[in-house]
């Protein structure tokens, strides 16, 4: 291979290289702030719904209530 040759290889290497990324295009709605801040909040309500869930049932106790006293005064 010439110099030439191998100088063109390079310069071709570096000019696709240099051509943007590799992969699958990205959505625009997945990019920025917004994006970070909904993902987050997603995955805050999946939080509080799994704990909700593991949650064990509460039993329904009632305010204090005026109870009769134990012995009966005569």
């Amino acid at each position: 291979m010439t110099r030439f040759g191998a100088r063109l290889w390079l310069l071709l290497a570096w000019a696709l290289a240099g051509c943007g990324t590799v992969g699958p295009p990205v959505a625009p709605e997945d990019l920025g702030v917004a994006a970070k801040l909904e993902k987050a909040k997603q995955q805050e309500e999946a939080a509080k719904a799994e704990a909700e869930r593991k949650k064990p049932e509460e039993q329904a106790v009632p305010e204090e209530e005026e109870l009769p006293p134990l012995r009966l005064d005569r």
